[in-house]
Parts: C-alpha cells; structure tokens; sequence
C-alpha cells in the first residue's frame, strides 16, 4: 500500500527525474525512487525485492501537457 509520502515523491518527481519517462513505470517507496521500468512487473518484483511489504507505489508515468490558454473574449452575445 502506497503511503502519502510515496504520492508525494511521485508528485515532485514528476516535473523533473520523470518528465522524460512517459509511458514507463516507477517504483517509488517513501520519499525514494527505487527506479523506473518498461514493464509493471518488473517495477513491483524490484519494490517487493526492495522493501518487501513496507510501503510502495507502482505507477505508470502520465505527464499531461499544459493546456493552451483560450484566448478570452469579453463580448456580450445577446
């Protein structure tokens, strides 16, 4: 079970260590990546390897785009 602080590390990794990593998977415990992998099983056989049934998280990296920003138009269209 991932604890918060896991989420966390996720979160701030993401922006920087993952940026480029989309589509793979991390395996994260506490406030450590304990790496990123092709495949989901091999990142949870790593985490079990790692930590055993202390706290980890296994997850797909997903960096979304920043949306462009819609141009606003103050018009009223009655």
């Amino acid at each position: 079970m991932p604890s918060d602080l896991c989420l966390e590390t996720y979160r701030r990794l993401i922006a920087t260590t993952l940026a480029t990593e989309h589509g793979r998977f991390v395996a994260i415990s506490g406030d450590r990546m304990l790496g990123v992998f092709d495949c989901c099983r091999e990142a949870r056989k790593t985490g079990y390897d790692e930590v055993g049934l202390g706290p980890l998280l296994v997850k797909r990296v997903v960096t979304i785009p920043e949306a462009p920003k819609a141009a606003h138009n103050h018009r009223s269209f009655h």
